[in-house]
């Protein structure tokens, strides 16, 4: 599993790795919305979005992706479940697939309010990138 849920007091951390840095956004949000839902595999991708971000540093592009992702789904009620990310330098392109959230298929398994800079780190290890953030629960 390219993620694992930290033990948090209160809200849920996450420690997520990928091989480069496009592939850990694109486990970061999977990460996100596998919590989110009780199985994000019965999210169908019926509904494609593009994505544009920049920011001052690889945690505030984190920050901003996984909030941006936050933001669809409460202003919507879309989930997803597909995550096609391109990372160069602190500017993000994304290609996002979803669909409106069906409670018959789709079980919450929490309400997620926002990603926060508490524990925030990407970070290069060896040959592997490594992400910590926290959401607010």
């Amino acid at each position: 599993m390219p993620y694992k849920v930290l033990e948090h007091t209160a809200d849920l951390a996450f420690e997520v790795t990928a091989p480069n840095l496009s592939e850990l956004f694109e486990e970061s949000a999977w990460a996100l919305f596998s919590e989110i839902l009780e199985d994000i595999n019965k999210v169908e991708p019926r509904k494609w979005y593009d994505i544009q971000l920049r920011a001052e540093s690889l945690e505030d592009l984190l920050v901003s992706w996984l909030n941006e992702l936050l933001f669809r789904f409460d202003a919507t009620g879309e989930v997803f479940s597909e995550f096609d990310v391109e990372v160069e330098g602190n500017s993000l392109w994304a290609r996002i697939g979803g669909e409106k959230i069906d409670l018959r298929r789709h079980k919450a398994r929490l309400g997620a309010k926002s990603v926060t800079y508490h524990m925030l780190k990407v970070r290069k290890i060896d040959s592997e990138y490594m992400a910590t953030f926290l959401v607010d629960i």
